[in-house]
Parts: C-alpha cells; sequence; structure tokens
C-alpha cells in the first residue's frame, strides 16, 4: 500500500553531466517534505481528416521529470570548520541550483574562521542525479538542475527553502526504499537574533523570503535516445522581501532610498551556535516597491527586493559556519 510520508531522496552531484554517479544511502540521503515527482511529456494529438469524428490515440514525445519538495535550512553542526566533511546536507542542491562552493579551513584552533561559502556562478555549473524512494518504486532523475528555489525565514521558526528539480526522465522501478540512510541529526536553527541589516539599519520585522528564478533551456537531441539530452542553465534573477515596520524617514528613508534605487548592503544570520550558523549577504539590494501592510495594527511595508550585481556573480552569499 503506498503511502505520503514513506519516501526519501538521495542526490549527488554528477562529475559527466547526465551520467549516473549512484548516489548511495550512506552518504547521498536528504531529508525532505512534501516530496512530489511528476512525468511531464509532450502530448501529440492526432487531427486527421477522415469519414468520423472519433479521436485517434496521441503520441508521446519528449519526456523529463519534475520534483518539487522542502528542505531545512541548517549546518553541518561542526564548529569553525570549512572542510568537505563539513558541507551542510544540502550542499549538492545548492551547487545544482548554479552555486559555486567555497572552501575556508580554520586557520588556526580556536579561531573560529572555518566556513562553507556558496555563490553565484555562470561557468563551470554542476548536474545532478536524483533518486527518489516514494511509493515502493525507485525515481531516478539524470541531469539535474533545481530551476526554482524559494527561502522563507519567520520569527521563531525554523528556516526552511522550497525547491523544484527538473531532470530526465526514466521509467520507475519497483524498489523498496533502501535501510541505513544516513542523515544529519543537526537540528534547524530558529530565526531569532537575526542581525538582519539593510544600510547599516536594523530593521524590526517578521518575515524574509528570497527566490531564485532560474532559467533552464531544454537540450533537445534528436540524435538521443529520448531525443532530450539534457538542461542547461542559462540564467537566473534573485530576489526577495521583507515586512519591516514603519519608522520616520530621518532613522530610515524607506522613499528616498526607493527613488533613488539606492543600492544597499544587505547582511543577516539564520542561527547562533557555530555549526548551525547560515549567514545571508548581499552588495546592492535595492527597494522595488513599497506597498502599505498591516501587523496586529502595527504599520508596516512589505517590500520586495532586488539582489543586484557589483562586479558580477556576487549578489547573494549563503556563508556556513
Amino acid at each position: 500500500m503506498a503511502s505520503t510520508r514513506l519516501f526519501t531522496v538521495l542526490f549527488k552531484n554528477e562529475v559527466t553531466p547526465g551520467v549516473d554517479p549512484v548516489p548511495t544511502p550512506a552518504a547521498n540521503g536528504i531529508l525532505v517534505s512534501d516530496l512530489v515527482i511528476n512525468p511531464v511529456g509532450e502530448l501529440h494529438e492526432r487531427i486527421l481528416n477522415n469519414a468520423s469524428f472519433s479521436q485517434f490515440a496521441h503520441v508521446i514525445g519528449t519526456k523529463w521529470h519534475e520534483v518539487s519538495f522542502s528542505v531545512e535550512l541548517k549546518g553541518s553542526g561542526t564548529a569553525n570548520a570549512g572542510g568537505i566533511g563539513d558541507v551542510p546536507e544540502i550542499d549538492s542542491l545548492l551547487r545544482s541550483t548554479g552555486f559555486a562552493r567555497t572552501l575556508t579551513a580554520e586557520s588556526g584552533g580556536g579561531v573560529g574562521d572555518g566556513k562553507v561559502e556558496y555563490d553565484p556562478a555562470s561557468t563551470n555549473l554542476e548536474t545532478g542525479t536524483l533518486y527518489g524512494y516514494k511509493d515502493g518504486k525507485l525515481h531516478k532523475m539524470h541531469y539535474c538542475f533545481v530551476n526554482s528555489f524559494q527561502f522563507t525565514a519567520e520569527a521563531g521558526k525554523p528556516g526552511k527553502i522550497d525547491m523544484s528539480l527538473i531532470g530526465t526522465y526514466n521509467r520507475p522501478t519497483d524498489i523498496a526504499t533502501p535501510v541505513g540512510i544516513v542523515f544529519n541529526n543537526t537540528r534547524p536553527p530558529l530565526f531569532k537574533n537575526a542581525n538582519l541589516s539593510i544600510d547599516g539599519w536594523a530593521p524590526e520585522f517578521e518575515k524574509l523570503s528570497i527566490e531564485a528564478g532560474l532559467n533552464i533551456a531544454k537540450r533537445l537531441d534528436a540524435n538521443h535516445a529520448q531525443a532530450l539530452k539534457g538542461f542547461e542553465l542559462t540564467g537566473r534573477v534573485i530576489n526577495g522581501s521583507v515586512d519591516p515596520v514603519q519608522v520616520a524617514e530621518s532613522a530610515h528613508p524607506f522613499h528616498q532610498n526607493w527613488e533613488e534605487a539606492k543600492e544597499m548592503a544587505f547582511t543577516g544570520d539564520i542561527g547562533e551556535t557555530a555549526g548551525n550558523i547560515i549567514q545571508i549577504t548581499g552588495p546592492a539590494v535595492q527597494y522595488k516597491s513599497l506597498t502599505d501592510g498591516n501587523r496586529e495594527e502595527l504599520a508596516t511595508y512589505d517590500i520586495p527586493l532586488t539582489f543586484a550585481r557589483q562586479n558580477g556573480d556576487d549578489e547573494i552569499k549563503f556563508i556556513f559556519k
């Protein structure tokens, strides 16, 4: 009998795009929720002239998989470390979102400067292979990119990321979920003492969201068995939103900053314990609009944000430390 809760995901980056790196339960398990796996195909209807109104059988053409799920935003649990064994559980997913990883080992005992950083990249992009065990079936996807990324954090709650992925189609096989899957047992930190500042100003706010809009192109190839070789990440836009309580313009010039499209430094943290702190920074955040809001009779603004570049591939950074 199928269950909506008995499922799991393995994900591993590919050395060669489209070639299965064989994720293993011991090394590549990722805790997810709300897993949805959908096969997608181009339906070709056959509208032909004949002596009957009856419909001809259709043909399913190019096929691929689309998958969505949510993951917790948390660190590895290892304090002040920046080695390959200290990456967060979602490391492989971030790399298949078009982020490049930089490992920085602690420079000395007790210094506390070890970290794992993820910056946007435009070259040397990494694909991945997903094994989705669900309903007693194994769904395999190769040449995967994350094509939608929505980070959400609310005051006093754990942060989460909603992700959707696209990858090549393989017919699922009847295989039970493997035993011995290893997950990171670090608990996600609560969103508090966030140290969030915009242009040096610390707002009173409840929610922060960041969304990566990624352009994924299909690599159609009639020489391929599926007529679809894989996918390519061809562009991205990073946006966000925040809901600060309104203050005097002398305290923070909301309207002037919006009018002038001012580029403002942005920083904020999730977590307070070394090994489970995620810092988010951006050098040139801009206000897209100002909309009046209301939070328990407090006047707020709902402000959509643009995370703009300074020099390229630097509009946002995720630091796990």
